[in-house]
């Protein structure tokens, strides 16, 4: 597999240091790392896979001072792994080009060996019928009167449909009703992951 055939694409300067930072960690500590990461990645859950006091410590095994970026590396690394597919050969050639000692590497790859499985059931379920894809979002804005002690209360909100389509026909849409609160919410959760994309792409 040559350089532009990489199934890591977005090769930036901040994902090579979280790559050169998590080559840092002794071979049990990087094996157990990649292992929480992938049963985070299995359960779906949102936010870190590590404790604030998990991470206070990771910082300075890591000698950086944001883990989520280095944690964002890893996550990208085992998505790209699933995405295509590929076997212990490929995993050892393309986390080499990303200069991770042969410890590191037999370290990422043995995570991936005894983790992974939960990972990879959970992908293939949401993607049986090929993936759901985001093609159009409409809203509409307006007052939803409530009952309180004093009289009909008034509380703006807005509704989002978000269209979904699969091969570029239509599928499903899925409806959010949400107030003010639950809206800035959204948007500030939106925002977290487009800066995490954002520091991966290296923009």
């Amino acid at each position: 597999m040559t350089e532009s055939e990489s199934i890591f694409q977005n090769k930036s300067s901040s994902f090579l240091e979280s790559a050169a930072a998590m080559g840092r960690l002794s071979s049990a500590r990087l094996t157990g790392y990649c292992c929480r990461i992938l049963e985070q990645l299995s359960s779906n859950e949102s936010g870190s896979p590590f404790t604030e006091q998990e991470e206070a410590s990771m910082a300075k095994k890591l000698k950086v001072a944001n883990t989520r970026e280095v944690t964002d590396a890893a996550t990208y690394i085992f998505q790209q792994f699933a995405y295509h597919n590929v076997g212990k050969e490929v995993m050892f050639s393309e986390l080499a080009s990303l200069e991770f000692s042969e410890e590191s590497i037999a370290a990422i790859i043995e995570a991936w060996s005894t983790s992974s499985r939960d990972f990879l059931n959970r992908i293939r379920a949401h993607t049986l019928g090929g993936p759901l894809v985001l093609s159009n979002v409409t809203y509409d804005s307006q007052l939803q009167i409530a009952d309180a002690e004093t009289g009909p209360k008034h509380i703006p909100n807005s509704v989002l449909q978000l269209h979904l389509s699969e091969d570029g026909e239509p599928k499903e849409k899925v409806t959010l009703n949400l107030n003010h609160d639950q809206l800035y919410k959204l948007f500030k959760d939106i925002d977290t992951i487009q800066g995490q994309i954002d520091g991966i792409a290296g923009r």
